[in-house]
């Protein structure tokens, strides 16, 4: 598999929905169950809404891989100057364990023009959880999913390259 990472096109759409269904599946089944999954899938992760989250040209969407393996996708946060959200990140579980998460992570840092990175995470998804934490980002506070979960919100200052 080569581990380039580049801006997904809207032809990856359908590999973006298979790994984001596959990784939803995986890390949030033991979580929410599998029907609030599939629920979440059917109303975010479509491959329509995947073409169009794609497109949008105030977003950095990027995807690893021949064949793609991983996809992460961030954006301007609206609500705060120089915020940016990682809106998703996914790799496919078969690829777990093997830098890809971090490499897609690398890269959309280097993208983005930013003060720092948020995130939005699940509390009981212990793999996620490590993976931030390890990465540089802290926890600054806490929020109730409409899934009945415990959210952390984290942050990650991004150093000035001006």
């Amino acid at each position: 598999m080569s581990d380039a990472v580049r801006p997904a096109v809207r032809g990856d759409a359908a590999r973006v929905h298979e790994i984001a269904t596959a990784a939803w599946h995986d890390a949030h089944e033991p979580i929410i169950g599998r029907d609030a999954v599939r629920e979440f899938l059917d109303r975010y992760y479509t491959p329509a809404d995947l073409r169009e989250a794609i497109e949008k040209p105030e977003t950095v969407f990027l995807v690893v891989g021949d064949p793609i393996a991983g996809f992460v996708e961030v954006g301007p946060s609206g609500d705060e100057d120089g915020t940016w959200t990682v809106y998703r990140i996914y790799v496919h579980p078969d690829e777990y364990g093997d830098g890809i998460g971090t490499r897609l992570l690398s890269a959309a840092e280097s993208r983005v023009d930013a003060e720092r990175l948020r995130l939005v995470v699940m509390g009981e998804n212990d793999r996620a959880v490590g993976f931030y934490e390890s990465r540089g980002f802290e926890r600054v506070d806490t929020a109730e999913s409409e899934w009945g979960t415990t959210d952390f919100v984290y942050e990650k200052p991004l150093e000035d390259t001006a």
